[in-house]
């Protein structure tokens, strides 16, 4: 009886040679053969891949496209055995992918695996979206890659308030009347409003910055306001548009 190490990557068949005194001879092999692999199926081996939105936020399904390759080593792999995706909104699943049963025959050694996938924008509307690969050998070795994105399906909401509702003959305003604007929006971008307002006296409003609610980002209920206080004389016109 004798025992050996094969430590380096590579993919081996064992030949055994015995030899009697008589000079009898007799060859052995392992049919199957060895193979060795350590290297990980890691980045960047795992790759997942969207079109890029101009505002880094999407407003719909999402397409990716996944790509899994199992490394080469030495000229050999061992083939993959799981590839998995799954996508989650705030750390729970929505949706999930197996291609598992493409890799069960783990004599056919798949090296590589592209997929391409939808995420459903009406079960991922988020700022907190992931995919998620996970990827393991036959030898054993997995890894994960994941992927974030924001997905914001919601329009804004603006609605305009005037404090001193009370008119004198149905349209003059003897005291000072301000507006507060407000605008409903998860990923609220100030630059992305237009406001135009006009006095016939020349004289404009003060407009204060804007309020930025300390839950944008999070949900689309965040409001976000500014106040225009009108104190001059004038007849005024004020006209406002939003975008995300």
């Amino acid at each position: 009886e004798a025992t050996f190490t094969l430590a380096e990557e590579g993919q081996y068949v064992i030949y055994t040679i015995i030899k009697d005194k008589a000079g009898n001879v007799t060859y052995i092999n392992s049919n199957e053969g060895v193979i060795i692999d350590k290297t990980n199926p890691s980045e960047p081996q795992i790759m997942i891949t969207t079109a890029e939105p101009a505002q880094g936020i999407y407003n719909g399904d999402v397409d990716f496209k996944i790509n899994v390759i199992d490394p080469e080593s030495n000229g050999t792999y061992a083939g993959l055995e799981k590839v998995e995706c799954t996508i989650l909104n705030q750390g729970t699943e929505t949706q999930s992918f197996s291609y598992n049963d493409k890799l069960e025959d783990k004599t056919a050694r798949v090296q590589s695996l592209e997929r391409t996938e939808t995420i459903i924008a009406e079960k991922n509307n988020s700022n907190y979206v992931t995919i998620q690969v996970y990827a393991k050998d036959y030898a054993g070795n997995d890894t994960i890659a994941t992927k974030d994105l924001k997905i914001d399906t919601k329009e804004p909401e603006v609605e305009i308030d005037f404090d001193n509702n009370n008119p004198l003959n149905g349209k003059y305003y003897k005291d000072t009347r301000t507006a507060t604007i407000k605008v409903k929006e998860r990923n609220f971008d100030e630059d992305a409003v237009n406001l135009s307002i006009t006095n016939t006296d020349g004289t404009m409003p003060a407009v204060s910055d804007w309020h930025i609610s300390p839950e944008a980002g999070k949900t689309d209920e965040a409001i976000n306001y500014r106040t225009v206080t009108f104190a001059a004389d004038g007849d005024y016109t004020m006209a406002m548009s939003c975008t995300d």
